[in-house]
This record gives structure tokens, sequence and C-alpha cells, in this order.
């Protein structure tokens, strides 16, 4: 039979957060807590629709990225390769950007990068431009993003 270890008095078991019963009116921290760790499901309302309209942008602008190679690649077998018109050649960039792009806001909303939080207000300005879904589902996430619980997912004081 092997000896069992128990944790001291002052040391938490695992899984459980030794956090000091608060006084009122006192902001005091006990040095031995411990911050549970930051779960997406306990993200706030704001950040989740922020990543679902990341996903969905990915999404539609991967789709036109695959549309507009597809159609470059029809115009350069009709064109010569110098006569293409610029959008044909230029297309494909602008949407393999914009899903990078969001690519990028998906992955800091789920890290919670402090960057992204002053990137998405950015993309959200822009976005207001696109009347009525671009400025409906923009409003809608600038309207929840100041929020403390928004700021302090992100760590933002």
């Amino acid at each position: 039979m092997e000896p069992t270890i128990m944790p001291s008095a002052g040391t938490p078991a695992k899984g459980e957060y030794n956090a000091p019963i608060p006084v009122l009116g006192q902001n005091y921290r006990h040095p031995d807590t411990v911050d549970p760790p930051r779960m997406w499901k306990n993200a706030p309302d704001a950040v989740r629709s922020a990543y679902t309209l990341s996903l969905l942008g990915m999404v539609l602008y991967g789709l036109f990225t695959i549309l507009s190679v597809n159609g470059a690649i029809a115009d350069a077998a009709r064109f010569d390769l110098v006569a293409l018109p610029v959008p044909t050649i230029l297309m494909p960039f602008l949407f393999g950007t914009l899903t990078f792009l969001n690519f990028y806001l998906m992955r800091g909303h789920r890290k919670a990068d402090k960057n992204v939080w002053r990137f998405q207000i950015g993309v959200s300005l822009v976005c207001l431009l696109m009347f009525p879904l671009g400025t409906l589902l923009h409003a809608l996430v600038l309207v929840g993003w100041f929020r403390p619980e928004t700021k302090a997912w992100y760590g933002i004081a």
C-alpha cells in the first residue's frame, strides 16, 4: 500500500481555489489565490457575437476567394495574360486578405488578445457602412463591446 500525501493546510486541493471570504468595502486579494482558467463557455455575449461574425465572414470571404480565383482563371483563358482587367487580378487578393483577417479575429477572440479588442472596433466601424445587414450586426457587436465584462475578458482596465 502506497502512502498518500495530504495537502498542507494552506494549499488548495486539486480543482479548488483558495479564495478568502471578502470583507465588505475591501478590495483584498489573498496572495495564494489562484485565478480560474479562462473558459470559452464563460465568454461574454459580445465576444461570442463577434466570434460568430468573424466565422461567417471567414466562410463567405473564403468562398468569394475561391470563386474569384476561378473567374480569374476563366478570364485568363479568354484574354491575354497582359490584357486582364485589373479587378480580375485584384479580387482574389482582396478576398483572401479579408479571409485571413477574419481568421485572425476568430483566433484572437478565443485567446482574448488585447490587440484584437482594438482591431474589432475598427472592423465594426468600417462594417457599419455595409447597410443594412452589416450595420445591424456590427452595431449589435459595438453596443456590447465597451461593457466591463467584455473589457475584462481581454484584460483591459
